[in-house]
């Protein structure tokens, strides 16, 4: 059976913005920071301590670029369609209204069955009641 949510028109649309400029600026900067990191990598035996501590402070602020060009490299815009919302409520509760319904005759049916058999104490009624809501949830 299809999910009769995906027959309905969505409520928000997800565009993309297109960036070409930011982008390459990006890249140029990757470049500059690979290059670095290399040329301090290749050179570390040459210098002392205070360039082991430039590398570390240089490569942590190299990892915390790259995290924050993730985040932003392709960013969305989100256009919501609040009208569209009355359509997908209407809906839901069609559904919860034929479900309760079903729920409904259910319970009424095996009322009447019980009491025409002669079980008609409540814990009888309730057990059954009990079982046959699980089975119809």
């Amino acid at each position: 059976m299809a999910d009769s949510s995906s027959l309905l028109p969505p409520l928000c649309e997800r565009m993309s913005c297109n960036r070409f400029v930011p982008r390459a600026l990006d890249l140029t900067i990757l470049g500059l920071l690979c290059s670095l990191l290399l040329y301090q990598i290749l050179h570390i035996n040459q210098n002392g301590t205070v360039w082991v501590m430039a590398f570390l402070r240089e490569s942590s602020f190299f990892f915390m670029w790259l995290l924050f060009s993730n985040v932003i490299w392709s960013p969305v815009k989100h256009k919501p369609y609040p009208d569209r919302l009355d359509k997908r409520l209407q809906d839901v509760v069609c559904r919860l209204q034929n479900a309760v319904g079903r729920m409904q005759n259910v319970v009424l049916d095996y009322v009447g069955r019980m009491l025409k058999d002669g079980r008609n104490s409540l814990k009888d009624v309730g057990s059954m009641l009990l079982n046959k809501a699980c089975m119809v949830v």
